[in-house]
């Protein structure tokens, strides 16, 4: 589990690190100005059917309308026409020319559940594979749970009690309504929602119970961070903490030469391999090699045995 986090902010991006036993486990990279928008809801405006498609292109105010399929799931019986208002969330960034992959089926994800306003049941998230606890969560949001509402219960929420769900699910139902009040007075193309900023983000995602120690560089990730925490985690509150030092935070840490390996793409290994990750349209590719370690007593157990530190590297 998470135990420390560290953020640093320069100009063109912030870079958080996820640290457990005293090594980094996940580093964030955040570039300011091609931040991502998944995640983000807009109110737009349907521009185009194209039925053979099976999908509508609706406007939310970047360079390429949004694409979204009319078999979506939160669509309403009410069919869609051009010229339409529609609240939509982006489910996938826009490439090559193409405009982002839009849902209306809304997901507003908290620290403990995922808000679907508009239906899908309850579930819970398949990581909390405790046959026992997983009914206990099921029960438990059943119980705060409306009729028209779908929960997903995320992995933090193993723990969960009644309360804090309960706490958190009127929070989610809050921030749904001031959405949706937003769309009444809104002209589309209009954005609603914003993903939480990068540290709020790698909190929201990593933070648990045995996170001891939060440290960030910069007074707007602070506050962030502290509004995150004031909001989701009061009692992980102590943990936060502001560098001041005249060290950069990163080398203070002695975490700078991950963090200098990752725009090359090439992750090296302390047996002398190396992790080679490559982004292609359809799947970022991972491809570990053996390079320079000849450790192991036979070529398979090599393998096996650089596979097994690329695994600890990036876990």
């Amino acid at each position: 589990m998470i135990e420390e986090i560290f953020a640093s902010v320069s100009p063109g991006e912030t870079r958080v690190a996820c640290m457990e036993g005293g090594r980094a486990v996940e580093l964030h990279r955040f570039l300011h100005g091609r931040s991502t928008s998944v995640g983000n809801i807009y109110l737009g405006r349907v521009t185009r059917m194209v039925p053979g498609l099976g999908a509508a292109f609706v406007e939310i105010g970047g360079a390429k309308a949004g694409f979204l399929p009319l078999r979506d799931g939160g669509l309403s019986a009410k069919p869609l026409h051009e010229g339409a208002r529609v609240i939509v969330q982006i489910t996938r960034e826009g490439e090559r020319g193409k405009g982002p992959q839009l849902s209306t089926a809304i997901r507003i994800p908290g620290y403990l559940l995922v808000f679907a306003p508009n239906g899908g049941g309850i579930h819970v998230a398949r990581r909390i594979g405790h046959e026992a606890q997983s009914e206990r969560l099921a029960a438990a949001i059943a119980v705060i749970a409306r009729p028209e509402e779908g929960w997903i219960a995320r992995t933090n929420a193993a723990d969960a009690g009644a309360e804090a769900l309960a706490r958190e699910a009127d929070m989610l139902r809050t921030e749904w309504s001031a959405i949706v009040a937003a769309s009444s007075r809104a002209s589309p193309p209009a954005i609603l929602y914003s993903e939480p900023s990068p540290i709020g983000r790698v909190l929201r995602d990593k933070a648990g119970k045995d996170l001891r120690r939060v440290v960030v560089d910069d007074a707007g990730a602070y506050t962030a961070a502290q509004s995150f925490l004031r909001d989701y985690l009061p009692q992980l509150q102590r943990t936060l903490a502001r560098h001041t030092g005249s060290l950069a935070l990163f080398e203070q840490e002695g975490i700078e030469p991950e963090f200098e390996a990752l725009p090359h793409r090439r992750v090296p290994l302390p047996s002398g391999g190396t992790v080679i990750i490559e982004r292609t349209e359809a799947l970022w590719a991972i491809d570990v090699n053996t390079g320079r370690n000849v450790s192991g007593s036979s070529a398979e157990a090599t393998i096996l045995a650089t596979n097994i530190e690329a695994d600890r590297k990036s876990t």
